[in-house]
């Protein structure tokens, strides 16, 4: 078990470091445009090395940048006063106010109507900084203008107060300019019913508008009624944790079970194969990370581990049926979680091991991913046939590596009043499962053309048709298990007819096939294929951002494996509350395990069990946990006025316990 808290201190040293040297070093910027926001503000750069390679690396991610403020203020570090700088007013960049959305976005100048979930995270990271920093600069405002907008976006998804009726969120985005939702036939991001409602309900925590509670309810009852998981990414977890808190203020009947069920089974409609994982990968467990179960027979991420333990571990506060499964994955997350740092693997299990022996010693930064299985890949043998139409620039070489400014560039030709492309690439692969095509593409087309993307084992077919490029974007496609051997990709128009306005292209940047190995498990991310090596790394600054989380929940207790997790850190925008913490003893045997009570005398209550443990505990004091058992002690004062209102067990007027409706309608 790594020491967390010290992770995302020494995290925050370095990465926040603008005196850095060495190769990719300094990692931090000043963005002097002022965009957004009238002072310099800062970036992060995304990937380290990426900026050697990302023209856009100024305005830097939100997802990373306010990110790395939130990790650190969780572990008790300053982010207002900084080295001379407040990185707090400076987070304000990404409050998208010049081009009109008014909300926060993942670039200072980004647009909606892309990724629900790329849209809506940077205003989860916002609201969570104006509780860790209250008034401070315009984040107050900007919080009222971000539940504005987003009431506006699920009234133009179909919600309605008067008749109630429920917006539909499945769609990939809401654009909010243009007040439409993004209609496309690529993916769906249904769990931002989860996302806008969190959103909503911590602004009416703040302000009471009752428009606010009325599009939380949208989100949390459209959720409760789905009968499919919606979950794509990262937003899901805190409508499990909504569901909980809006249940136990509100006397809501939200389905928390199955919402959590959706978090943790990979059984997602939109993204099948997403979820926990829940077996050892190699000779170590990988119990309890994040990510996909398929990808390659299982590829976690930092990310979505660390952000999925901020949303879950203060759900227990309101539904203490959860108490013991929340626990127990995360002790294991809270293990595991170490796999994506330089100093768990040997060089073999990781694919940037020199760069962190030199500038890393302290393994603070992340991988982006940890992989079941190391992946190989094959690049392209020639160009073997071109059938139609004609290559621009560049040739099959080009596509070895990506973003070294060479590509191959293919356009239609018009020959007999057909418009069209058509070329073969060879490959070899070998005989196995798991392998996958990787593609990055940019395409200029005619609105009713996409290229479709083929392979076959033999140059006269048949073919089967693997993907649809409509839009510019990396792609992923699972290959058949009976294709190896010689293998043939076939690009073609699917619209031949002639067109007015030109001819369209397809510009390949990379085009890889990979398989897995037998090494496992494996840390990387999704930087490296395709790239040079030595040109960029896999270590991740929006995974490892986010470590503060684990930082500042988890602690370690005088009985190895017990932890201590600190259920307030994370509940944003909770009441009066004395503080709690959730322990699970994963033993066959009962432990007693020694609990700090701080300044004055406490009286130690679990809610789990319904009663006081101990009584008037000053400075430390003990309880004995049984086996396979889960405890939330609310350190409350000694001899404190005790009362019950509604089911709700309060001391002082300060709930300690939200009663519960009986055992969890699952355990895992």
């Amino acid at each position: 078990m790594r020491d967390w808290a010290q992770v995302a201190r020494q995290y925050d040293k370095l990465v926040f470091d603008f005196t850095a040297r060495g190769k990719f070093l300094p990692l931090i910027k000043l963005d002097k445009r002022h965009q957004n926001y009238p002072g310099d503000s800062f970036t992060l750069v995304t990937y380290i090395g990426s900026d050697s390679i990302d023209k856009e690396w100024l305005g830097g991610e939100a997802i990373n940048c306010m990110a790395a403020v939130v990790g650190a203020s969780l572990v008790g570090i300053d982010k207002t006063r900084q080295d001379g700088n407040n990185y707090v007013l400076m987070s304000q960049k990404w409050f998208n106010s010049e081009n009109g959305e008014n909300v926060y976005l993942n670039k200072s100048d980004a647009s909606t109507g892309q990724s629900f979930w790329y849209e809506l995270f940077p205003n989860l990271l916002a609201y969570q900084l104006n509780d860790l920093y209250p008034n401070t600069g315009d984040l107050p405002k900007h919080v009222v203008s971000v539940a504005d907008r987003y009431y506006e976006a699920s009234v133009g998804m179909g919600g309605r107060t008067d008749p109630w009726i429920l917006p539909e969120f499945n769609y990939k985005s809401f654009n909010l300019k243009t007040g439409r939702p993004s209609d496309v036939n690529t993916w769906r991001e249904p769990d931002a019913a989860a996302g806008i409602a969190w959103l909503e309900y911590m602004a009416w925590r703040q302000h009471h508008n009752p428009k606010f509670l009325a599009a939380a309810d949208w989100g949390m009852e459209y959720l409760s009624k789905r009968a499919k998981s919606p979950y794509y990414e990262m937003l899901l977890p805190y409508g499990a944790y909504l569901a909980a808190r809006m249940d136990a203020e509100l006397g809501r009947q939200y389905d928390v079970g199955k919402i959590l069920d959706w978090v943790f089974d990979g059984n997602s409609e939109c993204r099948p194969g997403w979820g926990v994982v829940a077996e050892r990968w190699g000779d170590v467990d990988a119990h309890g990370l994040v990510g996909s179960l398929t990808d390659g027979e299982g590829y976690a991420f930092a990310m979505n581990g660390y952000q999925q333990a901020g949303a879950l571990v203060p759900l227990v506060r309101y539904d203490k049926r959860y108490a013991h499964d929340v626990a127990k994955w995360m002790l294991n997350l809270a293990n595991a979680s170490r796999l994506f740092y330089a100093n768990a693997h040997d060089p073999d299990h990781q694919s940037c091991w020199d760069w962190a022996e030199h500038y890393d010693r302290d393994a603070v930064l992340a991988y982006e991913g940890l992989r079941k299985l190391k992946h190989n890949h094959s690049a392209p043998m020639s160009d073997f046939r071109l059938v139609k139409g004609r290559i621009v620039s560049g040739d099959f070489r080009a596509l070895r590596y990506a973003e070294d400014g060479e590509t191959e560039v293919l356009e239609e030709q018009l020959v007999d009043g057909e418009q069209a492309v058509e070329h073969i690439w060879d490959f070899d692969l070998p005989a196995g499962e798991g392998r996958a095509l990787l593609m990055e593409a940019a395409v200029q087309r005619h609105s009713a053309n996409s290229f479709l993307l083929s392979m076959a084992s033999s140059p006269s077919g048949p073919w089967r048709v693997a993907l649809n490029i409509d839009r510019s974007d990396s792609y992923w496609y699972q290959l058949p298990d009976d294709l190896s051997g010689r293998v043939y990709l076939k690009v073609e128009s699917s619209d031949r007819s002639r067109r007015e306005g030109g001819l369209d292209r397809l510009t390949l940047d990379y085009l890889l096939l990979g398989w897995p190995t037998k090494v496992s498990p494996y840390a990387q991310g999704d930087m490296l294929p395709g790239k040079r090596p030595g040109s960029v790394t896999d270590f991740s600054l929006y995974s490892g951002s986010h470590v503060g989380i684990l930082g500042g929940i988890v602690r370690t207790t005088n009985v190895p494996q017990i932890l201590r997790l600190d259920l307030l850190r994370t509940d944003y925008y909770h009441d009066r509350a004395f503080p709690t913490y959730l322990y699970f003893n994963p033993y066959d045997t009962a432990k007693t395990v020694q609990v700090e009570a701080g300044a004055g005398a406490v009286d130690l209550y679990d809610s789990v069990s319904g009663r006081f443990v101990a009584r008037n505990v000053t400075v430390r004091g003990t309880v004995t946990i049984p086996p396979d058992t889960a405890m939330v002690l609310v350190l409350a004062p000694a001899k404190g006025r005790l009362t019950i209102e509604k089911g709700v067990t309060l001391v002082n007027g300060v709930a300690i316990d939200y009663g519960g409706v009986g055992p969890a309608r699952s355990s895992r």
